[in-house]
């Protein structure tokens, strides 16, 4: 943990004690609004905005051909630019999919819920894909979504969140958060979405894919899924492989994943 975390952390405990609504605020803000990054795509990437009712969905084409779809974990799709250049480059269509961490219409957070209802609003509008592949939460918003109970072609989960909640509480323990500030946040979620957030563990959804599916993780990432992906690795249809000491955009950006979406055996025991 850096330093700067800890002096966060320090300091939303301390603003716990005495300012409650603030401290939730502040956790609100650090779970569900990740900053905005100032990033320059290509000139000719066709970006698209799709509005819907939950915020608007902004993706963003490069490529001709077989068609990819990359959904990212937290707002910001421009990590899987590296990642699409390769693909463009061998003959694949790629679409970027950004979910809103925040709708702006009402100046609301928005969570897991609405994240699902987003996606499924805005894919109805995107050219559908023969290979899907995520990053951390996208995982779990692509097994809650009804548009995944029709999908049965290739699928590829990097460090996979697929039990929301569960990670949820390892950050806050991590962190040593007052757990009282998520079980508000919870429970929030409820009241707004009628839905738990337990509910929406998309371990067995994902495990009952009927598609190719292949896994990659490491757990330098604290909100991976470990114990979900080791149910699913029981599988012996499933392509499972952990980068030991890799981040998360080491192993988006190795060969790896370009390896996954050929359908190539190759050993993947290697992150570059």
């Amino acid at each position: 943990m850096s330093i700067n975390t800890q002096l966060m952390n320090f300091a939303l405990k301390l603003i716990n004690i005495f300012f409650p609504k603030l401290a939730y605020s502040m956790l609100k803000k650090r779970l569900l609004m990740p900053e905005s990054e100032s990033n320059e795509w290509a000139d000719d990437i066709k970006k698209v905005v799709i509005e819907t009712k939950f915020g608007n969905v902004n993706t963003y084409q490069y490529g001709q051909g077989k068609c990819v779809w990359l959904l990212h974990g937290w707002s910001n799709a421009y990590q899987f630019w590296p990642l699409m250049k390769k693909l463009a480059n061998q003959g694949y269509s790629c679409i970027a999919i950004e979910i809103p961490p925040h709708n702006r219409l009402n100046n609301s957070n928005i969570s897991l819920p609405k994240w699902v209802n987003a996606f499924d609003s805005a894919v109805k509008n995107i050219h559908e894909p023969t290979h899907v592949i995520t990053q951390g939460l996208g995982a779990s918003v692509i097994a809650n979504s009804s548009w995944f109970t029709g999908y049965q072609y290739d699928l590829t989960l990097i460090s996979p969140v697929l039990n929301y909640l569960t990670s949820l509480k390892r950050y806050v323990k991590k962190n040593t958060i007052p757990s009282s500030l998520l079980s508000r946040l919870v429970n929030e979620i409820y009241s707004t979405d009628k839905i738990h957030l337990k509910n929406l563990d998309a371990t067995a959804t994902i495990n009952e894919f009927s598609g190719r599916l292949s896994i990659f993780y490491s757990k330098l990432d604290g909100f991976t899924s470990l114990n979900a992906i080791s149910v699913i690795a029981k599988n012996d249809d499933r392509k499972v492989v952990h980068f030991k000491g890799a981040t998360t955009q080491k192993i988006i950006n190795s060969k790896s994943i370009v390896y996954a979406i050929h359908g190539e055996e190759r050993p993947l025991d290697f992150a570059v």
